[in-house]
């Protein structure tokens, strides 16, 4: 009886005595090395999320480029077509040639204006951005009707897939800085009474919402839209 007495109060004193100094050494090693192991992952993810943000910008940029080399083309053959009117026309009147001459200059300009517009797009190309409204799938939609309403275009290109996975459709809506006045006026008819008609379906990274839009709000589509570290991005429309 003494003997299981005294092996209860030798446990007693042990347990009391707590963990020795190897094991608390052993546990703030793990610890150490969970916190570690934690933060190289969370690293890694953070440079593979910017690596994939300058393929992106590659990518838009290889986009724009496109647009502007086509753009140029147009320019081209608007010259060449000046040039010929420039000539002389056998019954054509003085008049009727300045008014040519005139809408083909003024065809010129806007062409050349174009240009302008794409090659500061491209500029922007390098700049990545993210804003407190793109934390969810609604309020990234929210702000772009906004910004069709109010005529906001200044943000539009920080909307797009920062990867690059964009739909060609949904570039057409995020780079309308490069628009004419115009075409800038029929985005914001488009889109400015644009509303929301479903909650998002999610699916892993992406998000699929039906919306309203057009003039009278009355055409329906889906929008995906993808979660890149914690914010949200048009991919297709």
């Amino acid at each position: 009886m003494r003997t299981i007495i005294l092996s209860c109060l030798l446990g007693m004193f042990i347990w009391a005595c707590g963990p020795s100094k190897s094991e608390i050494a052993q546990r703030e090693k793990f610890v150490a090395d969970s916190v570690a192991r934690v933060d190289s992952i969370k690293r890694e993810q953070l440079r593979i999320h910017l690596e994939k943000i300058e393929v992106g910008k590659g990518i838009k940029e290889n986009y724009l480029k496109e647009i502007l080399a086509l753009n140029e083309k147009e320019i081209q053959l608007a010259e060449m077509k000046l040039k010929k009117l420039n000539e002389f026309q056998l019954g054509r009147s003085l008049s009727l040639k300045e008014q040519q001459l005139s809408n083909q200059r003024y065809q010129i300009a806007g062409l050349k204006e174009l240009s302008g517009k794409i090659e500061r797009e491209i500029a922007q190309v390098k700049l990545h951005q993210n804003f407190d409204f793109q934390k969810t799938p609604k309020g990234t939609l929210e702000a772009f009707f906004k910004a069709a309403n109010d005529g906001d275009t200044k943000n539009m290109r920080y909307l797009l897939d920062p990867y690059g996975e964009f739909s060609n459709d949904v570039a057409n809506i995020c780079f309308v800085e490069i628009y004419p006045k115009e075409a800038i006026a029929n985005w914001r008819r488009t889109f400015g009474k644009g509303r929301i008609m479903s909650e998002p379906k999610m699916e892993n990274n992406l998000a699929h919402i039906e919306i309203a839009y057009g003039e009278q709000s009355n055409k329906l589509e889906e929008m995906t839209m993808v979660e890149r570290e914690g914010y949200w991005y048009f991919l297709d429309f």
